[in-house]
């Protein structure tokens, strides 16, 4: 996406400075601590990764609640931009108001560096979850090329180009995540990318939601990934011990493809509206990782 197409009410230099002060915050508070390590996560990968935390009172917006804060970032021939920040309350509330962003800003993906200066094909597939927790687990089992959407149908694809030649998807296990990870499997295969959905049949979370709780839970492990890419048509090992085809029929298939390379779009970006961002953001002024 160039700079002049998105929409920032409020500006960078702005959200970079309260993302640096809830990314100090994030390293001094133990309810946040308490929170990022019952999710089966460190304080350490999240600050790596850009992430912090705004007391209550202290969000950007206006909500009053403690929020586990990620940053939207998107790609750009000077490295990533960050254009938008993300709120998750910590503990229970309603759905609704579970997630913040900063009204009047475009959104993008979380962690948009896995993808910044990657050749093709380097690094293993490129996973793409649905919510930054997600992203988190899987980098935090020591699978760094993965980033999040903040939603379902915000894919990128123009951003992808040249990043990766294989994708696997790993959204939420309810009805809205697994259709919608066949959709987005079947649109990379169309543009040339080796695509795969996990999970890939009833039962690959063990129950569980989604890859945050399964993966702590055990019940994913990286195995899967390590097939996925290395060599055209292959299957990959299903996550949860299962053989599995790499072009099946139903709710929870995993649908892969292979071509010579990934397409490239003539028509550019190919962003989806709504997208939430990504990549490794920071807060400081020169955007220089801590």
């Amino acid at each position: 996406m160039e700079s002049s197409e998105l929409d920032l009410d409020t500006p960078e230099r702005e959200l970079r400075k309260a993302l640096s002060r809830y990314r100090k915050a994030l390293k001094e508070s133990e309810k946040a601590r308490r929170y990022v390590e019952g999710r089966g996560l460190s304080v350490e990968t999240l600050h790596a990764h850009g992430c912090g935390f705004a007391p209550a009172g202290k969000w950007i917006g206006s909500d009053n609640a403690p929020r586990l804060v990620t940053p939207h970032t998107t790609p750009t021939d000077d490295g990533p931009r960050l254009v938008n920040l993300s709120g998750r309350y910590l503990g229970t509330c309603p759905k609704e108001k579970r997630h913040r962003h900063v009204t009047g800003n475009s959104t993008a993906l979380f962690n948009a560096a896995a993808i910044e200066g990657e050749p093709t094909g380097s690094g293993g597939p490129l996973v793409i979850c649905e919510g930054p927790l997600d992203a988190l687990s899987f980098i935090e089992a020591g699978h760094a090329r993965t980033v999040a959407l903040h939603n379902t149908d915000g894919v990128p694809w123009g951003d992808l180009r040249g990043a990766a030649e294989a994708v696997a998807f790993a959204f939420d296990a309810d009805d809205t995540g697994t259709e919608d990870a066949v959709e987005r499997a079947r649109e990379a295969v169309l543009r040339g990318y080796e695509a795969h959905v996990i999970p890939d049949g009833e039962g690959t979370y063990g129950g569980h939601n989604d890859p945050n709780d399964a993966l702590q839970a055990g019940e994913l492990t990286l195995d899967y990934l390590e097939g996925i890419g290395t060599e055209s048509g292959t299957d990959a090992p299903d996550p949860s011990g299962a053989k599995n085809d790499s072009m099946t029929d139903g709710k929870n298939a995993v649908s892969a493809g292979t071509t010579e390379g990934p397409e490239r779009p003539a028509n550019g970006s190919g962003t989806g509206e709504g997208q939430s961002p990504t990549p490794e953001a920071t807060g400081e002024e020169g955007g220089a990782q801590e």
